[in-house]
């Protein structure tokens, strides 16, 4: 059950960036830049004989993810899975913690470095590196959003 909200909040903050932890594949990142991914239903409408739909399809889920990381982060998550690294499956987790709040896990499942974008400029900012995950699966706050969740064959 969530915790109740009180309004206004006079003894504590609400979540920021600075409540976010990210986790690839067992390993926690604090230097990052940001973590964006999403979930969309793609569903068709059904029509008959008539203008207005009959119904729709249940439709095909899909789901991106991608991750700006500094290049010291980058290179060591990149060591981490060694050679061949774009062909390695992970999870990713993201949490939100901050005091006086429910405590929030997003997972990100088979995650895939499928695509590496580096942009370095002139100025003051730091280096990164953008990752696109490509994720098979992604449960916001552990919850499916399917009624009847994929399973495995049975033994």
């Amino acid at each position: 059950m969530a915790a109740i909200i009180p309004y206004p909040i006079i003894n504590g903050a609400r979540q920021s960036f600075a409540s976010v932890e990210l986790n690839f594949n067992g390993t926690i990142f604090t230097g990052f830049k940001s973590i964006v991914y999403k979930r969309v239903r793609t569903r068709a409408k059904v029509h008959g004989n008539n203008p207005d739909p009959i119904g729709k399809t249940v439709g095909v889920n899909d789901y991106t993810a991608e991750a700006e990381i500094y290049i010291a982060e980058y290179n060591y998550f990149q060591f981490l899975l060694g050679p061949g690294y774009g062909d390695f499956f992970f999870t990713t987790y993201v949490t939100y913690t901050t005091n006086g709040f429910d405590t929030i896990q997003d997972t990100i499942v088979g995650c895939t470095i499928d695509e590496v974008d580096s942009n370095a400029s002139q100025g003051p900012d730091p280096l990164v590196r953008k990752l696109t995950l490509n994720p098979l699966k992604i449960y916001f706050n552990g919850i499916d959003d399917n009624a009847t969740p994929l399973l495995g064959l049975a033994a």
